[in-house]
Order: C-alpha cells, then structure tokens, then sequence
C-alpha cells in the first residue's frame, strides 16, 4: 500500500492557491471580454507586471487556462477590494484564498479509513 503524506498534499495545494489560482481568479475578473488568446496574452502580461518575466513565461498558459474556466461574475468583489486598499487588493485575496481547505481535507482522520 502506497504510504500518503497528508504535509506533500497540503503543501502542493497551497502552492496551487498562491501561485496558479489566485492570479487565475483576478485575471478572470479582469479580462472578461476578451476571447481565450487574448487572455492568455493578458495573463502573461499580468503576471510579468507583478513578478518576473521568465516566471510570466512559466505560469501564463495554466493561468490562462483556468482564468478562461473561472466565472468572470465576481469583478464587483474586486473593485470594492481595491477601492479601499489599492494594489494591496492582489495580496489580500492571496491572504483570503489561502485560507481555503484543500479537496479531501480530514486532519484528524484514521490511516486506513
């Protein structure tokens, strides 16, 4: 039997949140109307405005991609966000979704079970 390592999968899914859903999400709210190439480009161009560009290279088709599955109904959640704090909005919804538990989440469960 396979031995799971319950810290490797929550690590992993933080990770995910931080790095990949979280610019996802804002990028989806952000780019709304543009069709799935222009977002791609959008997503690229956000996240080497926030970051570095090699990593705007690395992350911007899985960005992408999941920015054009999001729902893009929630950019009036944003624009609250940022009328109070400004450009700090991006780190408060990373504080936000972090907050989340990851798929399957049983701390206190048996092994075995």
């Amino acid at each position: 039997m396979k031995k799971v390592f319950p810290e490797k999968y929550e690590g992993a899914w933080y990770l995910f949140l931080v790095v990949i859903f979280t610019p996802a999400l804002i990028v989806s709210m952000e780019a709304s109307e543009l069709t799935v190439a222009e977002t791609y480009n959008y997503s690229l161009g956000y996240i080497a405005n926030h970051t570095f560009v090699w990593l705007g290279y690395l992350l911007y088709l899985p960005v992408g991609t999941i920015a054009c599955l999001l729902p893009n109904d929630a950019v009036g959640l944003m624009v609250f966000v940022k009328m109070f704090f400004g450009d700090f909005a991006v780190y408060l919804f990373w504080v936000f979704i972090i907050t989340t538990y990851q798929p399957f989440y049983r701390r206190n469960a048996i092994p075995g079970e």
